[in-house]
């Protein structure tokens, strides 16, 4: 299977690793839009590869701590796995490591932005308290953009977003609108849901609420 993704996202040491993963991945879940499956394949791809392959580089002392330099490529491959998702059903354009000038302390990994209903994407491989980000960027988003969403997009356990679900549901985290596991039909549905129904994103013009981002460019739809 090939990246329906830009050539500018793709650079460096990861993104040669997720060509290699998606080489092995049928092209059947693109056509299909089986995101959840496509994610799974991702997962176990990094659990097969990318652990062996730190382990064997701190054998060899190439690397002092193999859970420190294996977090950041995990990261990146879950970035780059959300953002194909992300094309495949045209939730396009979005920008990157965002941040807004209406919004303080902003820094946002995914945006699609809507002029009233802006989506916050935001990616973290494990939760553990990382979720409190996340909760901090969806407040912020909301207390300037009423109906924006914020989903929080996870390769943890089951039932570590089962508890971050129930305690958004009991009102005792704000700011995110649901927790979803990356490789989940739940994830899938949303992202279904949000192509058929939302009004649509675009590039902001004249006065841009974007002061900036990591990437120069957007991520645009595929050409029919």
């Amino acid at each position: 299977m090939k990246t329906k993704l830009p050539d500018w996202l793709l650079t460096g040491k990861t993104s040669d690793l997720y060509i290699e993963c998606l080489a092995g991945i049928p092209n059947k879940l693109f056509t299909s839009k089986d995101t959840s499956h496509f994610a799974g394949e991702v997962l176990r791809f990094i659990e097969a590869e990318l652990a062996p392959r730190t382990d064997k580089s701190r054998a060899a002392g190439t690397i002092a701590d193999m859970g420190q330099s294996i977090k950041p490529v995990k990261g990146s491959m879950m970035e780059l796995t959300m953002a194909e998702m992300l094309v495949w059903h045209n939730l396009t354009p979005f920008a990157l490591q965002v941040s807004m000038t209406l919004v303080p302390n902003s820094k946002f990994d995914f945006l699609c932005f809507h002029p009233t209903m802006p989506i916050l994407f935001s990616t973290k491989f494990s939760l553990a308290e990382r979720w409190r980000q996340a909760a901090y960027e969806g407040d912020s988003l909301k207390r300037v953009y009423r109906n924006a969403r914020c989903y929080l997009v996870t390769a943890a356990k089951e039932a570590t977003v089962k508890k971050i679900n129930d305690e958004i549901d009991n009102g005792e985290i704000f700011g995110i609108d649901k927790c979803l596991g990356v490789d989940s039909d739940n994830l899938k549905q949303l992202l279904e849901d949000i192509s058929a129904n939302h009004p649509g994103f675009q590039v902001p013009d004249k006065i841009d609420p974007i002061k900036s981002h990591k990437k120069s460019q957007y991520v645009y739809a595929l050409k029919k």
